[in-house]
């Protein structure tokens, strides 16, 4: 059987985790998983299609289901890319032993990007995705930017977004 690799995708809003996770896919054919996407399969866009004070209690709900989606990958062999922020270090310690303990490897990926390049991408994002998507505002990035637990010592690749 296929040793499974789950690649875990680490960083603030528009650093790049999506268009990461579609490389991988494409080059290690690799299933993705991503909270944003199953988040607005099964309850729509926050703010339009639920109250926002909904968002955590949908959201972990969701969490469950893409848990146990990656056991049952890492079981039949199939490696995975986790698209999602994962921005305390409790949270990836939890998906190393999840994962580790399932019997396949997780490589953690820490995609770096300064403050100013993460506002560009979410202010094109923002226009091309205009009520498609939850919009994360400079105050909401702030918000993240301040709760964010930079990987360090994790065993991480970093990838710097900024040149």
């Amino acid at each position: 059987m296929k040793h499974a690799i789950v690649y875990l995708l680490c960083g603030l809003p528009g650093s790049g985790k999506t268009t990461y996770a579609k490389n991988i896919v494409n080059e290690q054919g690799a299933l993705s998983l991503s909270i944003d996407d199953e988040m607005i399969n099964r309850y729509g866009v926050a703010g339009r299609d639920y109250p926002i004070e909904k968002r955590n209690e949908y959201k972990a709900s969701v969490m469950k289901i893409i848990k146990s989606e990656i056991v049952k990958n890492i079981k039949n062999g199939q490696s995975v890319v986790l698209d999602f922020a994962v921005w305390k270090k409790r949270d990836r310690e939890y998906f190393r032993n999840l994962v580790e303990s399932n019997g396949a490897e997780m490589q953690l990926i820490y995609l770096k990007a300064s403050r100013a390049l993460l506002l560009e991408r979410l202010n094109s994002r923002a226009e091309i995705e205009k009520g498609k998507n939850f919009i994360i505002t400079p105050d909401l990035l702030d918000e993240r930017i301040a709760i964010f637990e930079e990987p360090n010592n994790e065993n991480e690749e970093v990838i710097s977004q900024d040149q």
